[in-house]
């Protein structure tokens, strides 16, 4: 197996400013090497950033949820061949005290996102259930040291994953019934929201409303959602900090304070 760069990897949008590096591990590094989601980023970096229970060595990893498949029969047949490859993967989840419940070789796509998203990518998938901790940085490091491993054993265009699959950030979008306080709340707040909105990113969104946000229907909470165009580039934290503040301005006797996620759209 060849150890070029990897296929089926998204280039940045458009919008991008920052000059991308040549090298696997230099893009690497300049993409998400940080946990900081401050600053101006592509809604994707700010999706990845934001996730504590993520860790990804994919240039630019896509928003979850992925399509997971077998990983080609030649890539498995290699693994399978290689005899001291498991083993190495394992010791060094171990001296990273990473307690992985399943590793598995995958292809990982997205249909219907733009920048190549529908190219299979072969990953090694590892879950984990952090019991509700946080070990990011303990994931980043194994997960470094895992890629270096297949890169030396000649998988240099698999890539690696830890997951929580539990915890990781998926949200899904529920309707809200009319008659909860946050929806008169919205209307009040909603015309100057959408002044904020045209002023900071102009027309790079695709949809600006109210629901009821959660993993599932036991976490769900009323949530005003922007959802804006992939590739896009802004402050996002600064911009879900400036919407809450108008919120915050008018929530005063309403009994509801609604949050504001940010989040991509599809390719119109």
């Amino acid at each position: 197996m060849s150890s070029s760069s990897p296929h089926g990897h998204p280039s940045p949008g458009a919008s991008s400013t920052s000059p991308l590096p040549k090298s696997r591990s230099e893009r690497r590094q300049f993409f998400h090497d940080s946990e900081d989601d401050s600053g101006k980023l592509l809604i994707e970096q700010y999706i990845y950033r934001h996730d504590r229970y993520r860790s990804s060595s994919m240039t630019l990893p896509f928003p979850l949820p992925m399509t997971l498949e077998d990983a080609p029969q030649s890539v498995r047949d290699q693994a399978n061949e290689d005899t001291s490859l498991r083993p190495a993967i394992d010791d060094m989840l171990k001296r990273h005290e990473v307690e992985a419940q399943a590793v598995e070789l995958c292809t990982q796509y997205k249909i219907g996102y733009p920048n190549r998203s529908d190219i299979g990518v072969p990953v090694l998938h590892i879950s984990v259930d952090t019991m509700e901790e946080n070990h990011l940085d303990r994931w980043s490091a194994a997960r470094r040291d895992i890629t270096a491993i297949l890169d030396d054993h000649g998988f240099g265009n698999v890539e690696v994953e830890i997951q929580d699959p539990n915890r990781f950030y998926q949200p899904s979008i529920f309707p809200i019934h009319p008659n909860d306080p946050a929806v008169a709340l919205f209307h009040t707040a909603r015309m100057e929201m959408m002044r904020h909105i045209l002023d900071r990113i102009g027309a790079s969104w695709q949809m600006f409303s109210l629901f009821q946000v959660g993993r599932d229907a036991g976490s769900k909470k009323a949530t005003v959602v922007l959802m804006v165009d992939p590739w896009a580039e802004h402050d996002w934290k600064s911009l879900v900090a400036s919407l809450e503040a108008i919120i915050h301005k008018h929530q005063v006797g309403s009994g509801s304070e609604p949050s504001v996620e940010v989040m991509p759209g599809l390719q119109g």
